[in-house]
């Protein structure tokens, strides 16, 4: 990537799209303030070209935790593209994040109306639903409907088995975990594997941990640092959650 990148700016240094690259390359680096420079250079260049909007806001939305700083860039880059499933998707997501709820929700079923085969709309809309309307049935359906317009969504995988952990059903919030381990060529490959689990960790799931214990597909790998690593993330979590509850109750937590 970084070398196409480089190539693009020698034959032409002022193509926005490539300093849009640069920019991504930055920000997955980790280098906040090349990625941010690279960006708006991007927009500078090419003030039409909504992906350096959408890049951009979502590095501050996400990296930085800064959805108002993110919602006039993704706005910006729907009124560009007002037709991309994933920009107005991520306006949802953005106006969710400012705790503007009833907007995300009307911006999402917008979104629908758009594209009504787009998985990850469904995904946002189940989030939504469960964790800031508090319908978790209703989340529920939406969630295996995303699954089954994208059998291969590791996110509508994740969501639907955090789901039915909150909603007490374990057995298929086991079986959705397995499932998601077993998403593409992994039987028998521990690295991707192990890449699955991290991403499924990084995408939310956050149900009960233990679940992860019994797990037929994790025996080759429970031993490896990673999945340990990935194992402490949860247990940290968890942890978290038991003092917090109990701190509301005025218990002293150890």
């Amino acid at each position: 990537m970084e070398a196409a990148i480089n190539t693009a700016l020698e034959l032409d240094p002022d193509l926005g799209e490539a300093h849009a690259g640069l920019g991504a390359m930055w920000r997955y680096k980790g280098n906040s303030q090349e990625a941010i420079a690279a960006f708006q250079k991007a927009i500078e260049l090419a003030p039409g070209y909504a992906t350096s909007y959408h890049w951009l806001a979502e590095h501050w939305r996400l990296d930085l935790n800064r959805p108002d700083r993110a919602l006039p860039l993704i706005r910006k880059a729907q009124e560009l593209d007002p037709l991309s499933p994933v920009i107005n998707i991520t306006v949802a997501e953005t106006l969710a994040d400012l705790g503007r709820h009833d907007e995300a929700l009307a911006q999402i079923d917008h979104s629908i109306e758009i594209s009504p085969a787009f998985a990850s709309a469904y995904i946002v809309k189940s989030d939504l639903m469960a964790w800031s309307f508090g319908k978790l049935d209703q989340a529920l359906q939406l969630s295996d409907y995303a699954v089954e317009l994208d059998p291969h969504s590791l996110s509508a995988c994740v969501g639907t088995a955090r789901l039915l952990s909150h909603l007490g059903d374990d057995d298929r919030a086991i079986m959705n975990i397995e499932r998601c381990l077993e998403l593409g060529p992994m039987l028998g490959d521990a690295d991707k594997a192990l890449e699955t689990l991290a991403q499924a960790v990084a995408t939310g799931w956050r149900g009960n941990w233990r679940l992860l214990l019994g797990l037929r597909s994790l025996d080759s790998i429970r031993d490896d640092p990673r999945f340990i690593a990935q194992k402490l993330i949860l247990e940290r979590d968890m942890e978290a959650q038991l003092e917090s509850y109990l701190s509301s109750r005025g218990i002293v937590y150890r």
